[in-house]
């Protein structure tokens, strides 16, 4: 049930669109949870740290370890796929004409 519910929109779109458009949607959806993902891998490795800095009263170079972490995980996913777009998109819409 949890599979269908995560796919609802997939399925929505594709009802009332065209093919390409939901494979593109369903492309970019996956590169926004490939980003997350390193916000989610910093957010569970941190979380003890911050809390244990806040317990001793020195929590501010645990917070800034803790952003730095995620944008230096975050940061390169979101490159590549706007650099991938630069590339790709002509082609996107030269096939769809």
């Amino acid at each position: 049930m949890q599979s269908l519910s995560s796919q609802v929109d997939i399925l929505m779109l594709g009802s009332m669109g065209i093919a390409s458009d939901v494979g593109v949607y369903k492309i970019v959806v996956s590169g926004a949870a490939l980003a997350v993902f390193g916000l989610q891998v910093v957010n569970m490795v941190i979380t003890p740290r911050l809390a244990s800095a806040f317990a001793q009263r020195i929590p501010s170079k645990t917070a800034s370890l803790g952003s730095i972490l995620s944008f230096g995980l975050t940061f390169p996913v979101v490159l590549v796929f706007y650099f991938l777009v630069q590339k790709y998109w002509v082609l996107f819409l030269v096939v769809n004409m």
